[in-house]
Formats: structure tokens, sequence, C-alpha cells
């Protein structure tokens, strides 16, 4: 008898070993889906492009958080304010911030490169958490191009990111960029992510050809592209107008078709 119940507890643990297993497998599930950002690797220019206001700025205190629609937490931060870059703002200034788990990870005391957008009902700045608002000291970038704004030279940037294609595809892609006659040919890294950084303005062609058949499933920026299909290989061509100090940001999401 004492066998039988020994058995009985043993697979009812084995039971609930599974049931915590799975109710586990279906959090993470949950918060990663819930966290997930829609668009790529958004390169400052563009960043700086849609934001409203962009600043350099040292939190002080954030207030209590709150719920919001999304069932994000939310919290207001106040800022003290060392440098502006866009927008006209006060020295210290209010901007609600998505936090927690699936938010802006953020501290009191410690400074911030922050783009914000304008909530014209409620009349505050609010932060996106797939933004590219940051630490300053991971912010790198962010600073080296505001302070390229302020440079006499002109510098423009076409950029572009790929999604959904293993790394043995991504290193097989090839990207050509034609400008007033002349073609130069770029490659993706491994993150399939490209920068072309130039001194000219005007009108760009870029070519990007695909080592397999692909369908286009997300196209960021409402873009307008030419899409064929050739020997089993996809070519994408696109326009881009550049003017000064202005850049382009173009995420590709795709779809494999069939190989070669």
């Amino acid at each position: 008898m004492r066998l039988i119940d020994m058995k009985i507890k043993s697979h009812k643990k084995q039971i609930i070993k599974i049931v915590l297993c799975i109710i586990s497998i279906f959090l993470t599930f949950q918060s990663s889906f819930a966290c997930t950002c829609p668009l790529g690797n958004i390169p400052p220019c563009q960043a700086f492009e849609k934001a409203d206001v962009v600043f350099i700025g040292t939190l002080k205190r954030m207030s209590d958080m709150n719920v919001s629609q999304e069932r994000t937490p939310i919290s207001i931060g106040e800022f003290s304010v060392s440098r502006i870059s866009k927008g006209n703002i006060p020295q210290e200034i209010k901007v609600r911030i998505p936090v927690g788990d699936c938010g802006f990870l953020i501290k009191p005391q410690e400074t911030y490169f922050i783009y914000a957008k304008k909530n014209d009902v409620e009349n505050i700045l609010e932060i996106d958490r797939c933004g590219r608002s940051n630490q300053i000291a991971n912010a790198k970038a962010d600073v080296e191009y505001i302070d390229s704004l302020n440079s006499q030279i002109s510098f423009q940037s076409i950029v572009g990111e790929i999604k959904g294609l293993e790394k043995e595809e991504l290193e097989r892609i090839s990207i050509s960029v034609k400008n007033a006659g002349k073609t130069l040919n770029y490659q993706l890294d491994k993150n399939g992510y490209f920068k072309i950084k130039t001194k000219k303005e005007g009108s760009f062609n870029i070519i990007i050809k695909f080592p397999i058949a692909v369908e286009i499933i997300q196209l960021a920026n409402n873009s307008t592209i030419n899409e064929e299909t050739v020997n089993s290989r996809t070519i994408v061509s696109y326009n881009v107008v550049l003017s000064s100090k202005k850049c382009d940001y173009r995420l590709l999401s795709v779809k494999k078709l069939g190989g070669i």
C-alpha cells in the first residue's frame, strides 16, 4: 500500500512539474510577444527626424506608476535639460515614460539622451519604448549625429535593414547604389544592416539583390519599391532623394519563397 502511495505521489509531482513548465513557457512567450517592437534598428538620423523634441537631460525624480491601455506601466519623469537639439522646451521638463519589463529602463540621477513626441491632447511629451532614447553612455552614435548637424560639412546617409533571413543568406545579398551615373557596391553586416554615408545630395537608386526568392511582408515608412523575381532570385529597387544632412531608412521584413 505504501508503495502505491509513493507511486501516486511521484506521479502527482511529475504532473505538477509539467503544468508549471507549461505555465512558465506560456508566460515567457506572452512577455516576449508583448515586448516585441515592430520596427527595426532605427538610426539616429531617422529617430531625430521623427521626434518632436530631442534633448540631453538628467532625470531628477519619477512619479508613481500607473498602467496604460497597453498594460505597460507609465511614470512621469522630471528632467533637468542640459542640451536641446530639437524643439523648444524649458530647462525643467516632464516626460511620460513607459517603464517595467516592457518599458524604458531608467533611473533617477542618471543622464539620458531623449527622443520625445508631443501628446497634444494631454499637453505632455512622451518617450516611445521602441525608440532610441537611452542612457548617455550608450548614446554615442546619437551624440555624434547631432554634433554632425552643427558641422560645416554636409553628410547624408542611406540606411537599410533586412529581417527574416538566415546569416548565410544575408551574407549573399548584394547592395548597389547608383548616383550621377556612378554605381557603388555594398554588403550587409551580420545583422542585415547597411549604412551608406555620402557628401552628395540628390537622387539615388538602391538595388538589393537577394540570393533566393522572397516576399516582402513588411515595409517601413510607407515606402514605394519595385520588386521582381528572376531565376529564383528577387531584386528590389527604390529611389531616394537626399537633401542636406538628411537620411533615408528602410526596413524590409521578408519571407522566403524558395532557394537555389
